[in-house]
């Protein structure tokens, strides 16, 4: 996590929090905000808007007392993604044939040297979360403007689906095909709402 901290009108010092990170469990990205806080961002839906991918969800967090506080309709909006080697994987039952958000791959004599395009997964998202208010959730906190480092791990069958869509909405919107995104983003949007 980054801080910075900011002076209010009183005077007392409000650190602010800048970036969370966060693993993909199931449908939902899940972390900590220190001191002793658990985060969760339960992903609900999906949608293009402006030409950028938005994810929407509710966040949770709780204290070292058990205590849990939320905030629902909290809305992410992609701001980038790094690659990881190896491919994400179709989903099985999706049977739609659609064209590829990615160019086609140089076919030249050259070794294979790196992964990258189609023959590259997502590793982390990078979402700016809608500001959210620290003192409601019980974090001593500003978070009116944080960024969810998003790490994407394919460790069961839903969190493989969602990689494999966000990898393909991600790579069209980059290259401002949101025709190509839509029917990716809109399956997205099928698995999040379970």
């Amino acid at each position: 996590m980054i801080f910075t901290q900011k002076k209010t009108a009183a005077t007392r010092t409000v650190r602010k929090l800048h970036s969370i990170h966060a693993l993909l469990n199931g449908r939902s990205f899940v972390g900590k905000i220190e001191p002793g806080h658990e985060f969760v961002y339960a992903l609900q839906s999906a949608a293009v808007v402006n030409g950028k991918l938005e994810l929407t969800g509710k966040v949770s967090v709780k204290a070292a007392s058990g205590k849990t506080a939320a905030a629902e309709n909290v809305k992410a909006t992609l701001r980038g993604v790094q690659g990881a080697i190896g491919a994400a994987q179709k989903p099985a039952n999706f049977k739609l044939v659609l064209p590829s958000a990615f160019a086609a791959d140089a076919q030249d004599d050259k070794p294979l040297t790196e992964f990258t395009d189609s023959r590259s997964g997502l590793g982390v998202i990078y979402l700016a979360l809608s500001a959210l208010d620290g003192k409601t959730l019980g974090v001593p906190f500003d978070l009116s403007a944080v960024q969810l480092n998003g790490r994407i791990t394919a460790v069961d069958q839903i969190a493989r689906d969602l990689q494999w869509f966000l990898n393909q909405a991600a790579a069209a919107l980059e290259s401002n095909q949101v025709s190509v995104a839509e029917p990716y983003v809109s399956e997205l949007d099928r698995v999040l709402r379970g």
